[in-house]
């Protein structure tokens, strides 16, 4: 992680067709390993820099604005405010958009913000210890919790979102999600057993794989398959 500027690296056929995914500004999610090039495409890591400032997003702005084709963008946890942004400013560019266990999360079961807050806690216990030496960085990843409007308007590129095991019932979700665009699908992952809190990379290919294929996007070759 660059402490000032996004990097990217990118692998895969660079005139393939364009995947961006944007890592987790704190590394939270799907950090073990990362996944492997689908066939016939041009897959870019882009990681958030260390420090975050106005320019951060301008960044990455201009890195997909340089891009000679539609890109689809990929965005874990945080990273999902720059991915929505990016789909609202810069949507001419951008041909489907999955989030990955975004926060904040456009739908909550928890009644009262800082239970949601609470419950990111405990599910990361492991990473209290890096906060000791920077207690001021805990509190900037518990204040993007809060919405501030993050999904006020609706995305037009086709949408999918991977959400954690529900809280709360799904027919009171059922609406917020369905104001986000008007072509979205939502995945489940649900397990109580909390060495699984997140699919493996082999599950989650297995999600993207069919979301981009049942995208309704007309491919230049053939539908989007991936190997591991």
């Amino acid at each position: 992680m660059n402490d000032n500027h996004w990097s990217f690296t990118s692998k895969g056929t660079p005139k393939g067709e364009e995947i961006l995914w944007i890592r987790d500004s704190w590394n939270l999610s799907f950090s073990s390993k990362e996944p492997n090039s689908p066939d016939g495409s041009y897959l870019t890591f882009a990681v958030p820099p260390k420090n975050s400032g106005t320019e951060t997003f301008d960044e990455l702005f201009a890195y997909v604005s340089s891009r000679k084709r539609k890109v689809n963008l990929v965005a874990e946890g945080f990273s999902a405010r720059f991915a929505w942004e990016l789909a609202l400013k810069k949507k001419e560019s951008i041909q489907s958009l999955f989030l990955l266990f975004p926060n904040p999360s456009p739908i909550s079961g928890f009644a009262l913000p800082i239970l949601e807050k609470a419950d990111w806690i405990l599910k990361n216990l492991s990473l209290l210890p890096r906060f000791i030496t920077n207690p001021f960085s805990l509190d900037k990843i518990l204040s993007q919790f809060d919405k501030n409007d993050v999904y006020e308007f609706e995305v037009s590129m086709f949408l999918g979102i991977l959400l954690p095991r529900t809280v709360g019932q799904l027919s009171a979700q059922a609406e917020p999600l369905s104001r986000l665009s008007k072509r979205t699908q939502i995945y489940r992952w649900e397990t109580r057993n909390p060495r699984f809190s997140e699919p493996d990379m082999h599950k989650l290919n297995k999600i993207l794989e069919l979301f981009w294929n049942n995208s309704g996007q007309k491919r230049s070759k053939s539908r989007i398959k991936t190997k591991f």
